[in-house]
């Protein structure tokens, strides 16, 4: 096999030699089949093969300039694949006409495209290597080893296949309980579907939090109460905890908790949790729904002016705006109506962990930088609310225990958790002295 191999150069593609890195081999089925597909010149192929690849290059997406992050996501792939493009293997020597009815080459828009970015030569081996052992797109990733197999794509060819392709391949994120190991040797390589620069919008003792999008049609979820699939691009939240930060036991325990957890509409939960890099101190990539902001942000605000509703309409994030939420005329009753949410879901952490009791969790780090700020976006006012809905999250100091009926020791009665009861009466104390001293209605 031919393969002129990933190369730099200033050189313009469209200036290069013609014949450079062409193999041009009649079959004999061509010699004597007067039906056989009519190929194009050498040097049409070659500038129709140059477009492609720039084509392709246009489509590359990413959350920054960070190495092996850039990503091509299947459905523009595909839809970038037209009449126009397709003649790129339609006048190979090996297509067959009758493959137009069920648009088959259309399942192998990937591996065309991976092998059209590495500058594969040796196209008049394409129907043998792929279509006659229905190696399609949904074998991408290959396996390192099967690819550099002489019976295959070779060693050259198919090391720089193997580099390729992780970009055409980006995660489908599905909402788990279970955290998704990414450590193995060809797992490391795996690609989020971040498609929008990544902005830094927290940090904490032990890991950094970015706000990250999501692609459209690559956020499953898993429960009823949200459609299956994002239909247009989500921001999250992203939490990076690097290796040795994380408190093994802790962690497990709240990832057997979360099913539990997620009944309350008051306690943050991940999305999905990511172990990736090296085995021994991995790093933890932990996704969740993107706040507003935090109730520290949110009691330090000063909302009297129309130009503070837009500072911030603009810092909600994937939220519904001000006046959409009746964020512009809000009570006190709705400050109070929060603060009865946030201490039920306390109880609920202290006393109702499985509706038998058996565990109890304090956290143990409550304050307003822990609690996120959500404003739902949607159409029936009962569903608004005006101070946002309060959720606690930060559960990296939480501490979980079983409770013994025969004693009847509750976590409740602990220290811990009368820490987590005096810090939210003095969540409580806080707003109710910066917002309700402004009257019993204000806007903000």
């Amino acid at each position: 096999m031919l393969h002129d191999g990933p190369r730099e150069t200033q050189q313009s593609e469209l200036d290069r030699d013609p014949g450079e890195g062409r193999r041009l081999l009649v079959s004999d089925e061509a010699n004597t089949n007067p039906t056989a597909p009519i190929m194009f010149e050498g040097d049409q192929m070659r500038k129709l093969e140059i477009k492609v690849r720039e084509r392709l290059r246009q489509m590359t997406k990413g959350p920054s300039a960070q190495i092996n992050a850039e990503i091509i996501l299947p459905k523009e792939l595909n839809d970038s694949w037209t009449s126009r493009y397709r003649q790129f293997y339609k006048r190979q020597r090996w297509y067959r006409p009758e493959w137009d009815e069920h648009d088959l080459l259309k399942n192998y828009h990937g591996i065309i495209s991976i092998l059209i970015m590495i500058r594969f030569t040796d196209w008049n081996e394409f129907g043998r290597l792929f279509i006659e052992l229905n190696r399609d797109d949904k074998a991408i990733p290959f396996e390192h080893d099967k690819l550099v197999d002489d019976s295959f794509l070779g060693s050259d060819i198919g090391k720089d296949f193997w580099k390729e392709q992780w970009k055409f391949c980006p995660l489908v994120i599905k909402e788990s309980e279970t955290a998704i190991k990414l450590t193995g040797k060809e797992e490391v390589h795996r690609r989020f579907p971040f498609v929008e620069m990544e902005e830094r919008i927290g940090d904490g003792a032990s890991c950094t939090v970015y706000k990250q999008v999501i692609a459209a049609r690559h956020l499953r979820y898993s429960t009823p109460l949200r459609k299956s699939l994002n239909t247009k691009p989500k921001p999250v939240a992203c939490k990076v905890v690097e290796g040795g930060k994380v408190e093994e036991v802790e962690f497990k325990n709240l990832e057997t908790l979360r099913g539990d957890l997620c009944t309350h509409n008051r306690i943050m939960v991940n999305i999905a949790t990511f172990i990736k890099g090296d085995e021994i101190k991995p790093t933890y990539m932990i996704i969740y729904d993107l706040a507003a902001y935090n109730l520290e942000t949110f009691l330090a605000m000063d909302r009297k002016t129309d130009d503070d509703h837009v500072r911030d309409h603009r810092r909600r994030h994937d939220s519904a705006s001000p006046r959409r939420n009746n964020s512009y005329d809000h009570r006190a009753c709705d400050l109070i109506e929060e603060s009865q949410n946030l201490a039920d879901a306390l109880d609920f952490l202290h006393t109702r962990l499985y509706d038998n009791g058996l565990w109890s969790l304090a956290h143990n780090d409550l304050k307003p930088a822990n609690i996120l700020v959500f404003y739902p976006d949607h159409e029936r006012i009962s569903k608004r609310f005006p101070v946002g809905q309060w959720k606690i999250a930060d559960f990296g100091l939480a501490k979980i225990k079983r409770n013994i009926r025969k004693t009847h020791t509750k976590l409740s009665d602990s220290k811990s958790s009368r820490s987590d009861t005096y810090s939210a009466s003095i969540i409580t104390g806080s707003q109710c002295k910066t917002r309700i001293s402004d009257g019993p209605k204000f806007a903000f």
